[in-house]
């Protein structure tokens, strides 16, 4: 496959495995292992080497580049684009930049329609990883068909320089709607009418990730988990209906994966506690619901549910602190909503709903007003949050009780003596262990008789002829 050539499932799952075992080699064996495979097919020779080498731009640019003062290579990597053409694609202006390249509204000329092209930097088409990620970003978002996610249609390079086509989605980000919000309520402007879009509405909010839900549930059931929602890769379009983008750390589990297990891979604000802790072996779907639930609290609270300008921080809060209530911080919140913001946002991915499609249920639910699924924690829920938050605490307050029960017990037995004084002794009914001892068999046998007697209510137990031990002879 040609990196002008469209995504074809087929062709780059070999190209996944070809690539893999390629890597595993060196030098001339490697090159041996390209002719057989490849044979005659030299576009995907060509496509494996410059995956394995990194190639696609001057390496005397990228040279320079890595000389360069920060500042410069920051403005380098300014890339604009507009006006150029790449392959079938006339590039306008830019709709955005990221860390790893820029998005340019574009015109696809052969069928004269709009849409957006991302176009990978160069400093990323040096780096073979960066590379290999951004090809399958494309395969990923190329098997997605839903009416919520961006749709990918095509996959090329034009003088080196990878781009992927998408679906051009008219409208803003979550993040600048409620940027947007956020300078409304603080200025004067206040006292203006609502927009038709409040993002800090409980029932906009609630449709919205209900919305949201539903599409992670897609993409989870055809073996995409995005790993990075969060409101920046949620676009909403000129019906206020959302588009999903931005796979390009999304884990497909038909591709093996890159992730290395000590990788911590997402936006810290809105990274599950699996996540923020590196645990690889525990993201998964349940992952992307709990981010789908920070979204939700911070579209109902207008902070994040972990705020904080430093990153580590914030990872370390996502992992060990309780999470502020949603009604604590915006008490408008109607109490069902908050229980289904809490059960998506659960530390533990097991207390979490089972999977996107429940969260959206739930969400549907309480928009028509029916009973939710989400329940607040029972009493030993919140006794084993308390112990796994606060630990330490914890076993004080156990040892305390432990404790004071010995004490309690030790009392009510009449074991329980005052500093310095002789134990009490042990009683059977109304005589003490030592006076039941000295009577005899008999006695003893006839004394126990009285006794239940007295217990069963059929001889009072004030009568002194009954409760007296027996006299022996």
């Amino acid at each position: 496959m040609k990196w002008g050539d469209s995504v074809n499932g087929d062709r780059a799952d070999r190209v996944e495995r070809l690539l893999e075992r390629a890597r595993a080699l060196d030098g001339e064996e490697r090159q041996r292992f390209l002719d057989q495979e490849c044979g005659a097919d030299t576009s995907l020779r060509e496509e494996l080497s410059r995956l394995l080498s990194g190639e696609g731009v001057d390496p005397e640019f990228i040279a320079a580049l890595r000389q360069a003062d920060t500042e410069t290579a920051l403005e380098a990597l300014k890339l604009d684009y507009t006006n150029a053409q790449l392959g079938d694609f006339r590039l306008g202006r830019s709709l955005g930049q990221g860390a790893t390249g820029v998005v340019h509204e574009a015109v696809q000329l052969s069928v004269d329609r709009t849409v957006a092209v991302k176009v990978l930097a160069p400093m990323m088409v040096s780096n073979a990883e960066r590379l290999e990620r951004f090809r399958r970003e494309a395969y990923s978002q190329s098997r997605l068909r839903h009416q919520h996610v961006a749709a990918a249609f095509y996959f090329g390079s034009a003088r080196g320089i990878p781009y992927l086509a998408m679906e051009r989605v008219h409208g803003k980000s979550l993040r600048e709607h409620i940027a947007h919000e956020h300078k409304r309520l603080e200025s004067a402007q206040a006292l203006d009418p609502r927009p038709q879009f409040d993002p800090f509405d409980p029932r906009t909010a609630a449709g919205l990730i209900a919305k949201v839900a539903a599409a992670l549930d897609y993409c989870h059931r055809q073996g995409v988990i995005h790993r990075d929602i969060k409101p920046n890769n949620i676009l909403i379009d000129e019906s206020f209906e959302p588009r999903i983008i931005d796979f390009g750390i999304a884990r497909d589990q038909s591709l093996a994966s890159m992730t290395r297990t000590s990788d911590v891979s997402g936006t810290p604000w809105y990274m599950s506690p699996e996540q923020a802790r590196a645990r690889k072996h525990q993201v998964s779907h349940r992952t992307d619901i709990y981010s789908a639930g920070a979204v939700l609290y911070e579209m109902l609270t207008q902070q994040p549910p972990f705020p904080g300008t430093d990153s580590l921080a914030v990872l370390d809060s996502i992992c060990n602190d309780r999470l502020k209530s949603v009604r604590s911080v915006n008490p408008n919140v109607p109490r069902a909503l908050e229980r289904i913001c809490h059960k998506a946002l659960e530390k533990d991915p097991g207390l979490r709903y089972a999977t996107a499609l429940e969260l959206a249920d739930d969400l549907r639910s309480f928009l028509a007003g029916e009973p939710v699924v989400a329940r607040s924690p029972s009493i030993v829920r919140r006794i084993r949050i308390g112990v796994r938050e606060r630990p330490m605490l914890a076993a004080l307050t156990l040892v305390v009780f432990a404790a004071a029960s010995t004490v309690a017990y030790e009392m009510r037995s009449g074991r329980a003596h005052p500093t310095g004084s002789a134990p009490r002794e042990e009683h059977v009914g109304y005589m003490t262990k030592t006076e039941y001892l000295k009577l005899s068999k008999k006695d003893q046998l006839e004394y126990l008789k009285n006794m239940n007697r007295v217990y069963l209510g059929l001889l009072p137990d004030t009568d002194p002829s009954v409760v007296s031990p027996p006299k022996s002879k």
